[in-house]
């Protein structure tokens, strides 16, 4: 059974490699039916850019990962037509601080508490800020590491568990 990955939010483990292997194969055209092979999020969101559509309401509660590392996006109900991505792309900073420190910064900010663990994270969370266009991260250093599916299997099976007992990170 798929998990979201609002459940691998704060992770000890978490580190820029798995951090990238759950961002960069998120297929936002899966949501659409249509098969991938992988695609990044970075990737579907320009295909629901190039449709004229965004998702809208895209959280870390609506992005599933099954227990071979397939990482889905879902909530295709929220999908709605406009050529604006900048909700979508800011949805992805938020994202991407909750993966990495366990929740977003409330005062409206971007940034991590410990950016030093984190540049290529850092980088990516600047690139969400100053942009408005899906196409603008294709190139980020973050999404350039050798990302890949086994690197969130052991993550998904810890989580699972724990998961299971109740278990949640601390903030």
């Amino acid at each position: 059974m798929p998990l979201s990955i609002a459940e691998f939010m704060g992770h000890p483990l978490m580190n820029e490699l798995r951090l990238a292997s759950i961002l960069g194969q998120v297929s936002g055209v899966a949501l659409l039916m249509i098969p991938t092979d992988g695609m990044q999020v970075i990737d579907g969101l320009a295909y629901l850019e190039s449709k004229s559509m965004q998702h809208g309401q895209l959280t870390c509660s609506n992005i599933l990962v099954d227990s071979i590392g397939n990482v889905k996006l879902w909530g295709q109900e929220h999908c709605q037509v406009s050529s604006d991505m900048k909700a979508d792309i800011k949805a992805l900073g938020t994202i991407t601080m909750e993966l990495i420190q366990g929740y977003a910064k409330t005062d409206g900010n971007t940034g991590l508490d410990k950016p030093e663990r984190w540049p290529r994270g850092m980088d990516f969370l600047a690139a969400t800020e100053c942009t408005s266009r899906v196409d603008a991260l294709v190139e980020n250093s973050l999404l350039s590491l050798p990302w890949n599916t086994k690197r969130i299997v052991g993550l998904f099976s810890l989580v699972n568990i724990w998961a299971s007992r109740g278990y949640t990170f601390p903030a």
